[in-house]
C-alpha cells in the first residue's frame, strides 16, 4: 500500500504467509513463510507505528483452512486493514484464489486465498493482481490459503482431532463431518 505525500510517496509492502502442506508423517506448519520468499509476517505494532494511513483491525489464523486429513495442512492467515485516509493505493499480487492447494493420498485441499475490499458495508472480491485507490473508512481483507493435507481424514488420531478442536484449529462441524468425531 502506498499514499502520496508532498515529498513523494509513503510505501508499505508486505508478504503475508500462509499454511504449509502436510507430509506423510506430519501436519503442515501454520502461517509460515513459503519457499523462496525469505520474509516473515510484519508485526502489527511495527506496521502501525511506521504508517499512519492504516490500522490492523484483525490478524488471525483461519479455522478449517488447512486440508483435513490424517495429517492436516497448515492453517492460513487473515488480516483486515482499516484505511484511515483518502488516496491510499492498494496493489495486490497473489496466488491460489482460483485453485486450492492440492492434497495427497485421499486428503482434502487447503482453503482458497482472497483479496477483498469492504466499502460502505459491501464486500467486493478483488483479482489476484490489481491496483485500486482506497478511501478513509474502507477495509481491505486478505486471506492467505491453508496448506493441503495428506491421507484419509477419518484415519486421523482421535486425540489429535480433539486437540485441533480445543485449539480452535477446526470447527465442531469439521470434527463431525470430515473427521467423523462423534463427540466433538
Amino acid at each position: 500500500m502506498s499514499r502520496p505525500l508532498d515529498s513523494g510517496y509513503e510505501m508499505f509492502a508486505e508478504s503475508i504467509s500462509g499454511g504449509y502442506g502436510a507430509g506423510p508423517t506430519n501436519d503442515g506448519a501454520d502461517v509460515i513463510a513459503q519457499m523462496l520468499s525469505n520474509t516473515a509476517n510484519t508485526p502489527v505494532e511495527a506496521l502501525e507505528m511506521d504508517h499512519n494511513f492504516i490500522r490492523i483491525n484483525r490478524y488471525e489464523v483461519i479455522r478449517d483452512s488447512g486440508g483435513a486429513v490424517s495429517f492436516r495442512g497448515g492453517l492460513g492467515a487473515r488480516r483486515v486493514y482499516d484505511i484511515l485516509v483518502d488516496g491510499v493505493l492498494l496493489s495486490t499480487n497473489g496466488d491460489r484464489q482460483m485453485t486450492a492447494p492440492w492434497a495427497l493420498a485421499g486428503g482434502k485441499e487447503g482453503s482458497l486465498a482472497m483479496f477483498a475490499l469492504i466499502r460502505d458495508g459491501n464486500l467486493q472480491r478483488l483479482p489476484a493482481a490489481t491496483n485500486i485507490e482506497l478511501r478513509a473508512g474502507d477495509q481491505v481483507l486478505i486471506e492467505v490459503s491453508g496448506g493441503g493435507g495428506y491421507g484419509d481424514p477419518r484415519k486421523r488420531e482421535r486425540d489429535l482431532v480433539r486437540q485441533d478442536l480445543r485449539e480452535d484449529r477446526i470447527s465442531p462441524a469439521e470434527a463431525r463431518e470430515t473427521f467423523g468425531l462423534a463427540d466433538p
